[in-house]
Order: C-alpha cells, then sequence, then structure tokens
C-alpha cells in the first residue's frame, strides 16, 4: 500500500452502497408508463454505471432512444423513490471513520441530485468534502476530467491519492491520471471486466480495504 496517500475519491453506487432495487423500480415505472415490458434486475443491474441516460436507453427496447422526455419520466421516479431501498455496504461507514485524517469526495456517474439525496438520507454526506455526479462535468468517468477537478482542489498528485470503484469506469479513469486504484467485486461489478482493466488492488469488501488501510 502506499504510503504517500493523502486523499480517497469513490464511487458510489454499487460501491458504497446497494441501490439496486430503487433503480429496478424507477426504470420499471418507466417502462410501464411508457407502455414497454419490465426489465428483470439482473438485466437493469447488468446495465447500471454510465450514467441513468445510459442505463435507460439500455432498458429501452431495441432501437428505442432515451429522448428528453423519457429520460424526466425516468429521473422524476428515481428523484422520489432513491432512498426507499437503498443501502450502505457492510463495512462502509467503519472505514470512512477509520480514514477521517484523510481528504474525501465522491465521484459518481450517477446525477448529482439524487446522489445528493441519498448521501443525506444515509449519514454519509459529513464524510466528503466534495461530491461530484454524472452531470457536474461535461464529460463523465471513464474520462478522467472528475479527477483531475479533485485533484486540483485538494493540492495534490495522482500519487497521493486513491481511486475506490466496482466499475471499469473508475480503474480506466484511475489509470488516465496516474493514480491507484482499488476496484471492489460486488452485487453490481462485474469481476472480468475489472480485471482486464489491471486496477492495483483488488477486493470483495470494505472490510479488506480497511485492513489494507491498517499496514
Amino acid at each position: 500500500m502506499n504510503n504517500n496517500i493523502k486523499a480517497l475519491i469513490i464511487d458510489l453506487d454499487g460501491t458504497m452502497i446497494d441501490s439496486l432495487q430503487d433503480l429496478v423500480l424507477a426504470v420499471n415505472l418507466t417502462l410501464e408508463e411508457l407502455g414497454y415490458p419490465k426489465r428483470n434486475d439482473t438485466f437493469i443491474q447488468n446495465a447500471v454505471g454510465n450514467g441513468a441516460r445510459k442505463l435507460l436507453e439500455t432498458c429501452l427496447p431495441t432501437h428505442q432512444v432515451a429522448d428528453d422526455q423519457t429520460y424526466e419520466l425516468f429521473m422524476s421516479y428515481y428523484n422520489s423513490n432513491c432512498s426507499n431501498q437503498t443501502e450502505v455496504y457492510p463495512g462502509v461507514v467503519d472505514f470512512l471513520e477509520k480514514t477521517a485524517h484523510l481528504k474525501k469526495a465522491i465521484l459518481t456517474n450517477k446525477p448529482i441530485a439524487p446522489t445528493m439525496k441519498i448521501i443525506t438520507s444515509l449519514g454519509l454526506d459529513h464524510f466528503f468534502e466534495l461530491v461530484y455526479g454524472g452531470d457536474s462535468f461535461p464529460h463523465r468517468k471513464p474520462h478522467p476530467m472528475g479527477l483531475q477537478t479533485i485533484l486540483q482542489f485538494f493540492h495534490i498528485s495522482a500519487t497521493q491519492a486513491m481511486m475506490i470503484g466496482d466499475g471499469f469506469q473508475d480503474i480506466r479513469a484511475a489509470h488516465a491520471v496516474g493514480m491507484d486504484s482499488i476496484a471492489i467485486i460486488n452485487r453490481i461489478g462485474k469481476k472480468a471486466a475489472l480485471l482486464r482493466e489491471k486496477p492495483t488492488y483488488l477486493v470483495q469488501n470494505f472490510q479488506e480495504i480497511s485492513a489494507m488501510f491498517s499496514t
């Protein structure tokens, strides 16, 4: 483990929180209103990670486009239900408390409005100095813009930060700026895709990450 770490940049969905059931509800309410068949949990789970609009486009029938009206319908359902069943993964709060001496930022591809609602309702907001969503910048992960902005704000180099995430987008963004990364495998994470990106570390849960920061 790099002992020079001064900041942690952490993904949200599938990394710190299990948001699947609320996403499933919003997607299927949208599809139902549009007269399309619902998608099962696994299909929606595999579509998570590239932002809300891409999630919706993947879940729509072939050749259907997520236009602004459809996207706004989905976001209306999701914003109303985004914290109903979403939960923090075990070990996350303990890890955030244990690493209180490190600067922290959230960088997620989820839109910023539901991101803020979720982390506030779950009591995670006070752990983070910065929170950026998928609509905070012109480009989402794996584009490095978000990481570059956070590094500049914290006045640190990429070698002084660690990216923690469950998607190839997180690891690829970290590589783009020369940052070490921890890939976490869980319900939303895709192991094969993560391994192809060659993260610095590969773990199963936050308990393992916490142990890494004890050494």
